[in-house]
């Protein structure tokens, strides 16, 4: 059975719900527009590019996997996988801005030549012309991502719309008012969200589209047939670990 929304920890809830509320900025895509353009990598890495720009989370993946320059790159915690300092050179341009926690921008600062954001969870900012919501993002019950580290995820709304990126996380109390028109959910059962709470967490985002991303492939499946036809789940070609 999943768990039920936690309540470990609160300090940030009312700060969060003041910003993750708020409707996104009107663009000229469709959330199924922009859904379609997202491509996944490994681990909990994504790569989004509409409104003529190019963001990534957590970006992780091989030499061989095309990697055009980021606009905007988001991380979301510091372990391994996620931090990945030689690959954030590999995208970098002159203006690329980067917004990372502290566990992961000491890794950054040699490669990054610049100053890196900190994100503060109810704190929304507007970054290379998109706007940044970073949200808590932990596991009360895993001592792997505890709060104190600093993680996150994010909203971030690109051309008029929402995308939400679960970095680590549980089901905590400050997701609960999130709303995302796209859910990019990493999850696994037993370690941070498991599928049951990664549906639950989809519904309550209002998601209309899921990307399942850092979790097993029978995972990904167990999670489209819990969700569709109500959300459409795309699960992207490349083998989500």
């Amino acid at each position: 059975m999943g768990r039920s929304w936690s309540c470990a920890g609160g300090l940030l809830v009312a700060a969060v719900i003041a910003v993750h509320g708020a409707p996104g900025v009107a663009g000229t895509s469709t959330p199924e527009d922009v859904a379609e353009r997202i491509s996944v990598q490994e681990a909990a890495s994504a790569r989004v590019e509409a409104g003529g720009k190019i963001v990534y989370f957590d970006p992780f993946f091989d030499e061989k996997t095309p990697a055009p320059a980021a606009d905007l790159i988001l991380i979301t915690h510091g372990h391994e996988r996620h931090c990945e300092a030689e690959i954030v050179a590999r995208i970098l341009k002159p203006e690329t801005t980067i917004v990372a926690p502290e566990s992961c921008a000491r890794a950054l600062r040699d490669v990054a030549k610049r100053p890196i954001t900190t994100p503060v969870p109810g704190q929304a900012v507007q970054l290379a012309g998109l706007t940044v919501e970073p949200v808590p993002a932990y596991t009360p019950d895993h001592a792997d991502h505890p709060r104190e580290t600093g993680g996150v995820g994010y909203v971030l709304t690109i051309d008029g719309v929402r995308i939400f990126h679960s970095g680590s996380t549980a089901l905590v109390p400050e997701l609960k008012e999130l709303r995302a028109d796209i859910a990019l959910i990493a999850f696994w059962d037993g370690y941070i969200l498991g599928t049951e709470d990664a549906a639950a967490l989809a519904r309550s985002l209002g998601a209309t589209f899921v990307v399942p991303i850092h979790c097993k492939p029978e995972e990904a499946v167990k999670l489209r047939d819990a969700l569709q036809p109500a959300i459409r789940v795309f699960i992207k070609d490349r083998p989500q670990t």
